[in-house]
């Protein structure tokens, strides 16, 4: 993590010499996955007072028989410390923009691709195509130069497709993109490459009118998907998840009242379940 974000102050430390606007950065940091080994004092920050075997790269798979819960507690702690560390990176960057007078005039967002489960359906780590909550759910934070959203919190459902569009629509860049589209190559010499123009529609939306107050949401429900294992479908009130090769029933779950997932509604609520999966599989042959 520290690595990445020197490297990230030295590119702009060097870009900036020459322009200060117009500038694009994304800063992919590995942390904070495995292995979860902060280094002091975030090591110790959470379960400080824990002296048995440190697992700091645990096994994918299930957690009984394999980690006691003494164990999977002080997992979690260490990855707790090790997002802390990385916290603190940063902020780091984010103190080095400001120093650099690029701060007010950025629009900076931080998010992640998925989180991680500790058990909270009896696995460790992405060991299974599951999209329950613990992995699904995942935060984007936004700071936009104009103040648009500051200090709010938005319940509105997004997903990370909806990043691309906002971060055009801020730049004042239409969403209808023109793309080069490769020809099939016959051959490897570049005079055989034939190019021509597509339009690509994107799928996902910006978030700028929510952030403006114009809309509370942009999109009625979320998608995550492993491919070939599981679909899943939120709602508002809602969540369904379906198993692609039939080997589990589906499952339902009230976001209102179980946000953790573990009370299985569908037997009983079997018309909101087929609703829901007849959504996911329009959702899926629109975008196909």
């Amino acid at each position: 993590m520290a690595r990445v974000v020197k490297e990230a102050i030295h590119w702009l430390e060097r870009v900036t010499q020459k322009q200060k606007d117009n500038l694009f950065l994304w800063v992919d940091c590995f942390d904070p996955h495995e292995p979860w080994d902060p280094p002091s004092p975030y090591r110790e920050m959470y379960d400080p007072d824990y002296h048995g075997q440190e697992l700091i790269d645990p096994v994918p798979g299930p957690v009984e028989g394999y980690m006691t819960e003494e164990e999977l507690k002080h997992t979690l702690a260490l990855y707790s410390g090790e997002i802390t560390f990385v916290d603190k990176w940063v902020g780091i960057l984010l103190e080095r923009i400001r120093e650099m007078g690029l701060y007010d005039n950025s629009l900076i967002m931080f998010t992640s691709d998925h989180g991680e489960p500790f058990g909270e359906h009896g696995i460790i780590r992405k060991a299974q195509p599951w999209n329950y909550e613990e992995l699904a759910h995942i935060p984007w934070l936004i700071r936009h130069p104009q103040g648009l959203g500051k200090g709010k919190r938005f319940s509105g459902l997004v997903q990370p497709p909806d990043l691309m569009p906002t971060v055009l629509e801020a730049l004042g860049i239409s969403t209808k993109l023109t793309l080069p589209y490769l020809a099939p190559i016959k051959h490897t010499f570049p005079q055989d490459i034939v190019t021509s123009k597509a339009e690509s529609k994107l799928t996902g939306r910006s978030l700028l009118p929510i952030l403006t107050g114009e809309r509370e949401s942009i999109r009625d429900f979320a998608v995550t998907a492993h491919y070939g294992a599981q679909w899943s479908i939120r709602t508002e009130n809602w969540s369904y998840l379906l198993n692609i090769k039939g080997e589990k029933q589906p499952e339902l779950y009230n976001r209102k009242t179980d946000l953790k997932e573990q009370n299985n509604l569908w037997e009983s609520n079997k018309r909101v379940g087929d609703e829901l999966e007849l959504c996911l599989r329009r959702f899926a042959e629109e975008v196909s």
